[in-house]
């Protein structure tokens, strides 16, 4: 008589699971290089010592990881789409309140 195993309907392969790992390390990081481009304009803006950037950007890396932790339960309770729609609506708000005006010039 043949023994049948169980296997699981679905199962995660390793290489599949060290890949999404490395691919957050880099979106991470992609999103750390971002926030220390951002610090080159907010400390001539705001006038920041070397402290308050590093505070800055802390909470800028702190508050992506709450946004992350956020986005996946928004999107389970509204759907990919319209957590896409509401994150596009609320960039434009924002962009559209941001002072338009330019007091200096990076050139």
């Amino acid at each position: 008589m043949r023994q049948s195993a169980t296997v699981p309907r679905w199962q995660i392969n390793r290489a599949t699971l060290y890949f999404f790992g490395a691919l957050g390390g880099i979106l991470f990081g992609y999103d750390l290089g971002v926030i220390s481009g951002v610090l080159l304009y907010i400390k001539k803006i705001w006038s920041l010592g070397s402290v308050a950037q590093g505070v800055v950007g802390g909470c800028l890396a702190v508050g992506a990881m709450i946004g992350a932790a956020f986005a996946g339960r928004l999107c389970d309770k509204l759907g990919r789409r319209r957590s896409i729609m509401l994150a596009a609506t609320v960039f434009a708000i924002g962009t559209t309140a941001a002072p338009s005006r330019r007091t200096w010039s990076p050139w």
